[in-house]
């Protein structure tokens, strides 16, 4: 799949800005496979968690989006810690970063 050619180019780039066009192209990408397939999507997000941690603010939007668009329906603790990872972005420095994790939080409600 492209999406597994994007994701593994990705892990050897350092580029901020390419790092963001790759996650862009992850989230495009993923709208088009079904919500049916849950599996898929709760990989993107986990992808998307793991570069939520560059310091390049067009990398945390770009992840946060992804985690508000393809997160799996989840409650409970699950829900929780979802939830607590966003809203750590609240008080980001950058007004973009807050911006979009208001957003991811709208989103997944």
């Amino acid at each position: 799949m492209i999406i597994d050619e994007t994701i593994a180019l990705l892990k050897n780039d350092k580029s901020h800005k390419v790092i963001a066009q790759g996650m862009n192209t992850i989230l495009k990408l993923g709208k088009l496979v079904p919500d049916t397939s849950t599996a898929f999507h709760q990989r993107l997000v986990d992808v998307a968690k793991i570069y939520l941690k560059d310091i390049s603010h067009a990398v945390k939007c770009r992840c946060l989006e992804i985690i508000g668009v393809h997160s799996p329906v989840c409650t409970g603790e699950e829900a929780d810690n979802l939830l607590h990872l966003i809203s750590s972005y609240f008080n980001n420095d950058d007004a973009r970063v807050r911006s979009q994790a208001f957003c991811t939080v709208i989103t997944l409600n």
